[in-house]
């Protein structure tokens, strides 16, 4: 199983963040709010920025963004090694939506206000992971 996490597999499209943000779901798993919108794969091929998108037959299971409010966290640095700990978590975790029928596209923030453990994030998010498994099929 490939446990990369590349470009294609990021959220960046500002047309698709705004669809999250607006008609997603969300869940809580403290310190971490995990923000899910189910697709179908048309749809989820719409989402890939269209530079990336080349070479694709099929689009990634998940895109998935990561952010941590500046608000909670004041210094850049904090906020960084936040966002990499969570991206670490989630590729070495991301073979569980393999499974999933659904295609999805996921926002993590993150909600503490202080740091929390490496193995502490890992279960959170491997948490939110296995309720996306639930999902069985898109909204729309």
């Amino acid at each position: 199983m490939n446990q990369s996490l590349p470009k294609h597999e990021r959220l960046c499209r500002r047309i698709a963040i705004r669809m999250l943000f607006e008609k997603g779901m969300s869940h809580k798993a403290y310190p971490l709010k995990m923000i899910y919108l189910p697709l179908s794969e048309a749809e989820a091929m719409q989402a890939v920025k269209p530079s990336e998108a080349t070479g694709l037959q099929h689009p990634p299971r998940a895109q998935v963004l990561f952010t941590v409010p500046k608000r909670n966290f004041k210094r850049a640095v904090d906020r960084n090694r936040i966002k990499r700990c969570l991206r670490e978590v989630y590729r070495l975790n991301k073979s569980l939506l393999n499974d999933s029928q659904v295609y999805f596209l996921i926002g993590f923030v993150y909600i503490g206000r202080e740091e929390v453990p490496f193995r502490q994030l890992e279960a959170k998010l491997i948490f939110c992971l296995q309720r996306l498994q639930e999902v069985q099929q898109p909204l729309f």
